[in-house]
Parts: C-alpha cells; structure tokens; sequence
C-alpha cells in the first residue's frame, strides 16, 4: 500500500510504501512521527501520521490485470482438449466454473487492496488535530 502527504513547504505530494494496514500498526513499529524528505524542494521533515492518507496500490492493480488476461488463455489451453471429448452440456458448465478463477482471482486481488486503503484511511491515531 502507498500513503501520502503534502510538503509542509511547496505543496507536492510525498508517498512511500508500507506494509502496515492502519496508522496504529504504523506508528507502534515505526513512529508517530515519520521522517519523509521531499525531492521537489529537497527538504526533510517529519508528519505525523494522521497526515497521511492511503493510495490504491497499482501494481496490485497491474497484478490483478496480468492474472485476468493472462489466466483467461491459459484455462482454455489447458482444458481444449477435455472439450473436445465432452459433451456440450458439459462443457459450457466446465469452461464457465473454470473461466471463474481468474475473475475470482482478479476480484480478491482488488477487493484486499480496497479494503487496506479503506481501513487505513478510515481511522485516525488522535483524531483530525494533524
């Protein structure tokens, strides 16, 4: 997961990856105040963390995406032959039960990654002080 904040100087935005899933999980490992430098005006400051707010992940969304198109092919290229020997009826019920993995895949990936976000952002550590 991305959090972010503004420069407390020219105003750019300041993001950094973290693992933890909410602010107090991130201020008992690292601090309640993290240290960030901006690359914009090349200062270094230190934001609470109640001033930073959590972006969806993209490469999970690009993970997401790769697993869908790329998962979709390789059942049909897997299974083509176990169609080919069923018949009809059976085989439209096993192409769509098998189709569904990488939907339900795609869906979990998105659906953690939201729920992350939406954990992280809905809590604050001492209110909205920061």
């Amino acid at each position: 997961m991305i959090i972010a904040t503004k420069c407390s100087k020219c105003d750019q935005e300041i993001k950094k990856w973290t693992w933890y899933s909410d602010r107090v999980e991130l201020a008992k490992s690292e601090s309640e105040f993290l240290e960030m430098y901006c690359k914009s005006c090349n200062t270094s400051a230190k934001y609470h963390v109640d001033s930073f707010n959590a972006e969806p992940n993209k490469l999970a969304i690009i993970t997401a995406t790769a697993v869908f198109l790329n998962g979709t092919p390789l059942v049909f290229y897997f299974i083509w032959d176990l169609l080919l020997e069923l018949t009809w009826s059976y085989s439209i019920l096993k192409v769509a039960g098998l189709l569904l993995i990488p939907v339900i895949v795609y869906g979990i990936i998105l659906k953690n990654d939201r729920r992350k976000v939406n954990s992280f952002n809905r809590h604050k550590l001492k209110g909205s002080r920061y």
